[in-house]
C-alpha cells in the first residue's frame, strides 16, 4: 500500500515529467567533431560511385588546412562520372547532427577540370533519383578540386550550418575530372533533440525515486 509520502512523491514525479515534456527545451551546445558516416555506397539505380573511398581513413581530429601527414585511404577519382551518385548514411539519429564544415584531402592526379554541376539532396532512402519527400541540400563542394600539386593537402570547401534533414545524403558530380579526392571530413555538432533530453531527465528523476532519494 502506498503511504502518503509515496503518493506525494509519485505526484511530484508526474508533474515534473509533464513539465519536462511540455516546456520548450533549447538544444545544448556541443563541441564540433569529425562525423564519420554510419555507411556509404552507390545509390540505387546509379552506376558505381566509390563514395566509400572518401571515408576509409578518417582523421582523428578536425583537419588543419594545408599540407598534412594524415593517412590516406583508397580515395575517390572522379572520372567520367556523369550520372554517378552515391549515398552517405548519417544513421538512425541523423536529426541530432548539424553540419558546420566540410574538408577534403586532395592532391593533383592528372588534369584539374572541375565538374560542371554537383548534386546534393537529403533522402529517406538510397535511391539515386530525386523523389517526393526528398529535400535539396546545399552544395557541399565535395567534388570541387583545387589541388595544384601532387602533395596531398586538406582544403576547407564548405562552411555553414545545415541540420541533417534525412538519414541519407545523396551526392554526385556531373561531367569529368581526374583530380583525386583522398579523404573527406564532415565536421559538426551532435546534440540530442530537446524531447530526448527531457526523457533523459525523467529517467534521472525515476532513478532517484527507486533509490529512495
Amino acid at each position: 500500500m502506498l503511504t502518503t509520502k509515496n503518493r506525494l512523491f509519485a505526484l511530484a514525479l508526474s508533474v515534473l515529467a509533464a513539465a519536462a515534456l511540455l516546456a520548450p527545451v533549447p538544444r545544448a551546445e556541443a563541441a564540433p567533431i569529425v562525423i564519420t558516416p554510419d555507411g556509404t555506397g552507390t545509390a540505387s539505380g546509379s552506376l558505381f560511385a566509390n563514395i566509400a573511398g572518401m571515408f576509409d581513413a578518417q582523421p582523428a581530429s578536425i583537419p588543419v588546412v594545408g599540407n598534412t601527414t594524415d593517412a590516406e585511404g583508397n580515395g575517390y577519382t572522379i572520372n567520367n562520372d556523369a550520372a554517378r551518385r552515391g549515398y552517405i548514411d548519417f544513421g538512425a539519429d541523423y536529426a541530432d547532427i548539424t553540419l558546420q564544415n566540410v574538408y577534403i584531402l586532395i592532391k593533383q592526379f592528372g588534369t584539374s577540370d572541375n565538374p560542371t554541376s554537383q548534386t546534393y539532396y537529403w533522402s529517406s532512402d538510397t535511391n539515386a533519383a530525386f523523389e517526393a519527400g526528398d529535400v535539396l541540400a546545399p552544395n557541399l563542394n565535395l567534388f570541387t578540386n583545387s589541388a595544384a600539386t601532387s602533395d596531398k593537402q586538406w582544403t576547407l570547401v564548405w562552411s555553414g550550418s545545415e541540420a541533417v534533414q534525412q538519414r541519407y545524403l545523396i551526392v554526385g558530380a556531373e561531367d569529368t575530372t581526374s583530380n583525386r579526392i583522398v579523404e573527406v571530413a564532415l565536421v559538426g555538432e551532435v546534440v540530442p533533440e530537446p524531447a530526448s533530453l527531457a526523457l533523459l531527465g525523467m529517467g534521472g528523476f525515476l532513478l532517484m525515486g527507486r533509490r529512495g532519494v
